[in-house]
């Protein structure tokens, strides 16, 4: 049994507030319903071979109804529990299955997020690709950003975090040439880890779905990121997502990052002319490219290296 209370997670920064009445959701092993608030009833077989797909905002109601095993519940993006379901990869196996939720995170969640840091950065075979946040660090993002997490069995194994940089000095479109006026609209794409053992759920992809819609609902566009010149991974990720590489510098202490930008307004897609592809350990060359204008739209796989393509968008060409 799920129960969201009503709750405010973080300063109200728009017009509408994150709070909604409490509701509940119960999927009782052995029963052929799930219940709503115990007024609204589904009926579900005991083998879960179709999918019910609930959906909270202003109303409940069903969403979609297709052939397969129910996987998610979600509730809205109002609530402190976003969405229950079932894992498809990692966890113990059981004859139910093993249960996740989705949730906003709290400072209550801090050490949770620190301790899941530590496995990440352990599992990775080159420590520059991930630039650690300290637990003042995550204090501060916890405080002035929005955190969603993921729990199985009650303990973290994913979150994303986004956020709203304070101090002006700290505001990544300060390294991208942003002009003054438009520095209050960033926000700060600071992780998104899942621990190894449960990767291949869409965790991350549902994360920052639910992330990109606070970023809409605040009324904020700007959205910028890090990310290291070596992760390939990351790297396709988040260009292949709508961002583009707008400048490298080094940062936290030292280390070579991109730095990544994606305008959240509504607009036409891009097109690309003038395209260079350039090796990633080229960074004078990309730095050359940068400062005549190019910007960085994708990657791509060598025999042993990888390679980002440049150029200039046709609207600005």
């Amino acid at each position: 049994m799920l129960m969201a209370q009503p709750a405010i997670v973080g300063p109200c920064r728009a017009s509408r507030c994150w709070r909604t009445p409490s509701f509940e959701i119960s999927v009782i092993p052995g029963s052929s319903t799930i219940a709503i608030d115990q007024t609204m009833t589904f009926p579900v077989d005991r083998a879960f071979d179709k999918f019910i797909y609930i959906y909270y905002k202003r109303y409940i109601g069903i969403r979609k109804k297709l052939l397969g095993r129910i996987m998610a519940i979600k509730a809205g993006r109002e609530d402190s529990i976003l969405e229950a379901g079932y894992l498809r990869v990692g966890g113990p196996i059981d004859e139910e299955g093993s249960r996740y939720t989705m949730r906003f995170l709290t400072e209550e969640d801090l050490q949770s997020v620190v301790r899941l840091q530590e496995i990440v950065l352990y599992d990775l075979k080159d420590p520059e690709l991930y630039h650690p946040s300290t637990q003042e660090d995550f204090l501060r993002y916890l405080r002035n950003g929005y955190s969603i997490g993921v729990a199985v069995d009650g303990g973290l194994i994913g979150y994303g975090i986004i956020y709203l940089p304070e101090d002006e000095n700290e505001n990544l479109g300060l390294d991208i040439g942003m002009p003054d006026e438009d520095l209050q609209y960033v926000v700060h794409f600071q992780s998104s880890v899942i621990h190894p053992d449960y990767r291949g759920n869409s965790f991350q992809t549902k994360i920052i779905g639910n992330l990109f819609d606070i970023i809409h609902d605040i009324g904020r566009y700007h959205l910028l990121c890090t990310i290291s010149p070596k992760n390939y991974y990351s790297l396709s990720n988040t260009l292949r997502s709508g961002f583009v590489i707008k400048e490298i510098k080094e940062k936290f202490g030292g280390l070579l990052r991109c730095i990544l930008y994606k305008d959240l307004r509504p607009g036409e897609g891009q097109t690309w002319q003038d395209i260079t592809i350039i090796r990633s350990s080229d960074i004078e060359g990309q730095r050359k490219l940068l400062g005549d204008g190019y910007v960085g739209f994708d990657v791509s796989r060598g025999r042993n290296e990888f390679f980002i393509h440049y150029g200039k968008s046709k609207a600005e060409g």
